[in-house]
């Protein structure tokens, strides 16, 4: 369990970090679109927000600066870079990835959360039911039922007809006992009036 708790913090961490990158993507991305559309309009780059998107821009353009030359668009002092759209391209690329990223971790750390949790589920019930089966066998081995001995009181007997004492049985068949109690004609008496 330690292990899975481990890799489970692990994928935490690697999601926590991929979220970080895919934010820094975006904020790249909203820099690089204001420096673009700045740029296309010729803003004055003495004013405040303007210098400090250009400034930003600069950092973010570092890893694409020189690959496309830039273009005026007019004699007005618009400019196209096209080197602000690859980097768009660029970052919006990485950004999809990333996401693409998060996503994939966010499953499997469900996926790995789903499994811990099955897992302690059988486990607990495999413990419940070697609890109950214990339990029915401390019950028996407590109370052992043996043969002509009688059952503690409050416990009815299993097995076996309860015998009542101080009643003694009677012995015979039923046609027996009938006749001890209608005796028939003796040899001395009367026959019977139908002969």
């Amino acid at each position: 369990m330690e292990d899975d708790d481990g890799a489970t913090k692990g994928l935490r961490f690697a999601k926590g970090l991929t979220w970080l990158i895919y934010l820094f993507f975006m904020i790249a991305l909203v820099i690089l679109v204001m420096a673009f559309f700045l740029l296309l309009f010729n803003a004055n780059p003495e004013a405040s927000f303007t210098a400090w998107v250009y400034r930003s821009a600069n950092r973010v353009l570092e890893p694409f600066r020189g690959i496309f030359p830039t273009a005026e668009a007019s004699e007005s002092g618009s400019v196209i870079s096209f080197a602000v759209i690859f980097a768009i391209i660029m970052y919006g690329i990485f950004a999809l990835a990333v996401h693409a990223l998060v996503e994939w971790l966010d499953d499997k750390i469900v996926q790995r959360r789903n499994e811990q949790r099955r897992q302690r589920a059988e486990a607990q019930r495999a413990a419940y039911q070697q609890q109950g089966i214990t339990a029915q066998q401390a019950a028996a081995g407590q109370q052992p039922v043996q043969q002509g001995a009688q059952p503690p009181q409050g416990v009815p007997q299993q097995q076996g007809v309860p015998q009542q004492q101080g009643v003694p049985q009677q012995q015979g068949t039923a046609q027996q006992q009938g006749m001890a109690q209608n005796p028939g004609p003796s040899a001395g008496g009367p026959p019977p009036s139908g002969a």
